[in-house]
């Protein structure tokens, strides 16, 4: 037998909703759960895209992998137009791992994002764990874009709900 592959939770979620159609009363209890959950497996996409890094892009050797990505807290819709959300993520610097906040960006023009990646290189009876950073590669060149322009929000990023800055 095959083991079933590993999905992310909404992944997962999507495709147990769309199984099990064998009775007329299952059917349309599912088709119900199907339309309350179409926000959740294909709502509208207000996150910066992701593309592989390219093969030419450097990557440094680490010597942990990255703890696992904080919560973060987001606007159900972006600031202004063209706005997307970049999420937060973990940099390597000086031996450790630093937290990146996310937050609402204006993506470059003629460029697109690559997230950041820990890979296992094997070398010889061990193995090496590479790290690249989130980037923003050129479209039509070899080379790496400016970051990109952060929208202005009108609430400070990353507060629970009805938090204040002054509590």
């Amino acid at each position: 037998m095959i083991p079933p592959r590993r999905r992310s939770a909404p992944q997962a979620a999507c495709l147990e909703l769309t199984l099990g159609w064998s009775s007329p009363r299952r059917r349309a209890f599912i088709g119900g759960w199907l339309l309350s959950w179409s926000w959740a497996c294909g709502g509208a996409n207000i996150a910066v895209p992701s593309y592989p890094h390219p093969e030419s892009a450097p990557a440094e050797p680490v010597t942990f992998p990255p703890p696992p990505a904080q919560i973060e807290n987001i606007q159900k819709e972006p600031p202004a137009r063209g706005c997307l959300w970049a999420d937060g993520q973990w940099v390597w610097t000086s031996q450790r791992w630093d937290w990146h906040p996310g937050g609402w960006v204006r993506p470059p023009e003629g460029c697109r994002y690559s997230a950041p990646t820990v890979t296992w290189g094997a070398t010889g009876a061990t193995g090496v764990l590479y790290y690249r950073p989130g980037r923003w590669y050129s479209v039509s060149e070899a080379k790496i874009c400016a970051d990109p322009v952060s929208c202005p929000t009108t609430s400070p990023p990353n507060l629970p709900p009805g938090a204040s800055v002054d509590s």
